[in-house]
Protein backbone atom coordinates (compact mmCIF):
# COMPACT_ATOMS: atom_id res chain seq x y z
CA UNK A 1 0.00 0.00 0.00
CA UNK A 2 2.86 2.20 0.92
CA UNK A 3 4.13 1.91 -2.61
CA UNK A 4 0.90 3.06 -4.16
CA UNK A 5 0.85 6.91 -2.57
CA UNK A 6 3.79 7.93 -4.47
CA UNK A 7 2.83 6.49 -7.69
CA UNK A 8 -0.64 7.97 -7.39
CA UNK A 9 1.02 11.54 -6.52
CA UNK A 10 3.28 11.21 -9.43
CA UNK A 11 0.06 10.06 -12.04
CA UNK A 12 -1.29 13.53 -10.49
CA UNK A 13 1.65 15.27 -10.71
CA UNK A 14 2.18 14.65 -14.47
CA UNK A 15 -1.58 15.15 -15.04
CA UNK A 16 -1.07 18.78 -13.65
CA UNK A 17 2.02 19.23 -15.88
CA UNK A 18 0.18 18.16 -19.20
CA UNK A 19 -2.64 20.63 -18.03
CA UNK A 20 -0.13 23.44 -17.60
CA UNK A 21 1.40 23.36 -21.10
CA UNK A 22 -0.04 25.10 -24.26
CA UNK A 23 -2.20 23.51 -26.25
CA UNK A 24 -0.61 25.08 -29.82
CA UNK A 25 2.91 23.99 -30.37
CA UNK A 26 5.05 27.02 -31.57
CA UNK A 27 8.54 26.66 -32.00
CA UNK A 28 10.59 29.10 -29.66
CA UNK A 29 12.41 31.59 -31.68
CA UNK A 30 8.40 32.78 -32.62
CA UNK A 31 7.10 32.80 -29.10
CA UNK A 32 10.06 35.51 -28.11
CA UNK A 33 10.01 37.30 -31.56
CA UNK A 34 6.25 38.40 -30.46
CA UNK A 35 6.80 39.20 -27.42
CA UNK A 36 9.89 41.59 -27.97
CA UNK A 37 8.06 43.65 -30.81
CA UNK A 38 7.94 46.13 -27.99
CA UNK A 39 8.22 46.81 -24.33
CA UNK A 40 4.92 45.72 -23.23
CA UNK A 41 5.88 42.25 -24.45
CA UNK A 42 9.51 42.13 -22.84
CA UNK A 43 7.89 43.89 -20.00
CA UNK A 44 5.50 41.16 -19.55
CA UNK A 45 8.38 38.31 -19.45
CA UNK A 46 10.16 40.35 -17.31
CA UNK A 47 7.44 39.75 -15.01
CA UNK A 48 7.52 35.90 -15.55
CA UNK A 49 10.77 35.47 -15.40
CA UNK A 50 10.70 36.73 -11.70
CA UNK A 51 8.45 34.08 -10.89
CA UNK A 52 10.59 31.53 -12.44
CA UNK A 53 13.34 32.67 -10.20
CA UNK A 54 10.68 32.78 -6.76
CA UNK A 55 9.74 28.83 -8.11
CA UNK A 56 13.14 27.92 -7.99
CA UNK A 57 13.61 29.49 -4.42
CA UNK A 58 10.67 28.17 -3.26
CA UNK A 59 11.52 24.72 -4.55
CA UNK A 60 14.76 24.37 -2.68
CA UNK A 61 12.92 25.74 0.28
CA UNK A 62 10.20 23.26 0.54
CA UNK A 63 12.92 20.07 0.13
CA UNK A 64 14.42 21.62 2.89
CA UNK A 65 10.98 21.48 5.34
CA UNK A 66 10.60 17.71 3.94
CA UNK A 67 11.25 15.84 7.47
CA UNK A 68 13.97 13.31 5.59
CA UNK A 69 17.05 14.27 6.35
CA UNK A 70 18.70 13.64 2.81
CA UNK A 71 15.88 14.70 0.49
CA UNK A 72 18.16 17.81 -0.62
CA UNK A 73 21.11 15.61 -1.09
CA UNK A 74 18.78 13.12 -3.33
CA UNK A 75 17.66 15.96 -5.27
CA UNK A 76 20.47 17.83 -5.61
CA UNK A 77 21.12 18.39 -9.39
CA UNK A 78 17.13 19.79 -9.68
CA UNK A 79 18.50 22.25 -6.87
CA UNK A 80 22.10 23.17 -8.57
CA UNK A 81 19.52 24.76 -10.96
CA UNK A 82 18.05 27.44 -8.80
CA UNK A 83 21.93 29.40 -9.18
CA UNK A 84 21.65 29.28 -12.68
CA UNK A 85 18.06 30.55 -12.89
CA UNK A 86 19.19 32.99 -10.31
CA UNK A 87 21.69 34.03 -12.54
CA UNK A 88 20.04 34.63 -15.47
CA UNK A 89 17.34 36.49 -14.49
CA UNK A 90 19.70 38.94 -12.72
CA UNK A 91 20.96 39.54 -16.29
CA UNK A 92 17.97 39.51 -18.08
CA UNK A 93 16.43 42.09 -15.55
CA UNK A 94 19.80 43.76 -16.42
CA UNK A 95 19.54 43.70 -20.01
CA UNK A 96 15.55 45.03 -19.84
CA UNK A 97 16.58 47.96 -17.87
CA UNK A 98 19.70 49.41 -18.73
CA UNK A 99 20.38 48.05 -22.05
CA UNK A 100 16.60 48.50 -23.27
CA UNK A 101 16.16 51.58 -20.74
CA UNK A 102 12.84 49.61 -20.28
CA UNK A 103 11.63 51.67 -17.02
CA UNK A 104 7.46 50.47 -16.92
CA UNK A 105 7.27 52.10 -13.56
CA UNK A 106 8.98 55.73 -15.24
CA UNK A 107 5.53 58.26 -15.74
CA UNK A 108 6.73 58.44 -19.71
CA UNK A 109 7.15 54.84 -20.25
CA UNK A 110 5.78 54.31 -23.38
CA UNK A 111 5.03 49.98 -23.99
CA UNK A 112 4.62 50.37 -27.71
CA UNK A 113 8.17 51.49 -27.83
CA UNK A 114 9.98 49.31 -30.09
CA UNK A 115 13.61 47.53 -28.58
CA UNK A 116 16.69 48.29 -30.47
CA UNK A 117 18.62 45.95 -32.09
CA UNK A 118 21.20 45.26 -29.15
CA UNK A 119 18.97 45.20 -26.84
CA UNK A 120 17.15 42.32 -28.51
CA UNK A 121 20.19 40.23 -29.07
CA UNK A 122 21.00 40.22 -25.61
CA UNK A 123 17.66 40.40 -24.20
CA UNK A 124 17.00 37.23 -26.35
CA UNK A 125 20.08 35.44 -25.78
CA UNK A 126 19.54 35.50 -22.03
CA UNK A 127 16.09 34.32 -22.69
CA UNK A 128 17.42 31.52 -24.73
CA UNK A 129 19.33 30.49 -21.78
CA UNK A 130 16.62 30.73 -19.25
CA UNK A 131 14.07 28.60 -21.96
CA UNK A 132 17.02 25.84 -21.98
CA UNK A 133 17.50 25.67 -17.76
CA UNK A 134 13.87 25.64 -17.69
CA UNK A 135 13.75 22.36 -19.70
CA UNK A 136 16.84 20.88 -18.77
CA UNK A 137 15.13 20.89 -14.94
CA UNK A 138 11.77 19.66 -16.26
CA UNK A 139 13.44 17.02 -17.58
CA UNK A 140 15.72 16.13 -14.19
CA UNK A 141 11.98 16.54 -12.39
CA UNK A 142 10.33 13.89 -14.57
CA UNK A 143 13.28 10.89 -14.39
CA UNK A 144 13.99 11.88 -10.45
CA UNK A 145 13.80 9.05 -8.11
CA UNK A 146 10.71 8.37 -6.05
CA UNK A 147 12.12 8.46 -2.60
CA UNK A 148 9.38 10.29 -0.42
CA UNK A 149 6.04 11.79 -0.90
CA UNK A 150 7.51 15.13 0.53
CA UNK A 151 10.18 15.48 -1.77
CA UNK A 152 7.50 14.50 -4.98
CA UNK A 153 5.13 17.50 -3.51
CA UNK A 154 7.78 20.05 -3.96
CA UNK A 155 8.88 18.99 -7.67
CA UNK A 156 5.15 18.71 -8.58
CA UNK A 157 4.51 22.15 -7.53
CA UNK A 158 7.94 22.89 -9.23
CA UNK A 159 6.90 21.87 -12.75
CA UNK A 160 3.82 23.39 -12.97
CA UNK A 161 5.21 26.73 -12.43
CA UNK A 162 8.04 25.67 -14.93
CA UNK A 163 5.90 24.48 -17.53
CA UNK A 164 4.04 27.79 -17.59
CA UNK A 165 7.41 29.36 -18.80
CA UNK A 166 5.87 28.30 -22.39
CA UNK A 167 2.76 29.55 -21.63
CA UNK A 168 3.68 32.63 -20.82
CA UNK A 169 5.80 33.01 -23.53
CA UNK A 170 2.62 32.97 -25.67
CA UNK A 171 0.52 35.01 -23.16
CA UNK A 172 3.38 37.91 -23.28
CA UNK A 173 3.61 37.86 -27.39
CA UNK A 174 -0.45 38.02 -27.36
CA UNK A 175 0.16 41.07 -25.30
CA UNK A 176 2.77 42.58 -27.28
CA UNK A 177 0.82 42.27 -30.45
CA UNK A 178 -2.34 43.43 -28.55
CA UNK A 179 -0.70 46.74 -26.52
CA UNK A 180 1.80 47.22 -29.43
CA UNK A 181 -0.88 49.00 -31.69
Amino acid sequence: MFKMIPISVLVGINILAIAAKPTQETPFDTLVNRLTKNFYGMHCMSEVIIEVDAAAGDFAYDLELCEDPYTVDDYKDILDTKDTINRITDRLLTVNELDCDNHQYLPDWNGSTIPTPECLKKFKKHLSKMDYVVSETITEIETAAENNICALMAMGKYIVKLNNFTTYLQVCGELAEIFGK
